[in-house]
């Protein structure tokens, strides 16, 4: 198997979006303490067992979609995996703005965030925007 790198501006918006993604993916791998500070959220004292979740489902969760991302950022069914994956993070979020009130300015950056990672390779496995 030969990897390429993209060579039009449409190969461009999936393959960026799979980047960001593995990059958000290594930075909750390798550093779940952090992660959990920027999102405001404080562990009890000697419940290291949370680093497992981090890693888990906000690290290693987005790395592997990611990197199937980079990949196969050509291949449609990758495109609508990515940005689906993505749509649904945002959906999660504007539930939590609705339901939870987080009408906050930290939540409405990360919900626009995900639409844009969302809507980059989705345009394309949609065909919103073509060769």
């Amino acid at each position: 198997m030969e990897f390429a790198l993209p060579q039009t501006t449409v190969d461009l918006l999936p393959f960026l979006s799979a980047c960001i993604t593995v990059l958000l993916g290594l930075f909750a791998l390798l550093m779940p303490r952090t992660v959990l500070r920027l999102l405001g959220l404080n562990p009890p004292a000697g419940r290291l067992a949370i680093s497992t979740e981090v890693r888990a489902m906000l690290g290693g969760f987005p790395l592997g979609v990611g990197l199937c991302g980079v990949f196969f950022f050509d291949q449609p069914v990758a495109e609508l995996i990515l940005g689906a994956a993505w749509l649904f993070a945002a959906g999660g979020r504007l539930l939590s703005l609705i339901f939870d009130r987080m009408l906050i300015p930290r939540t409405l950056l990360m919900m626009i965030i995900s639409l844009v990672l969302a809507a980059m390779p989705l345009a394309v496995a949609l065909g919103f925007v073509s060769y």
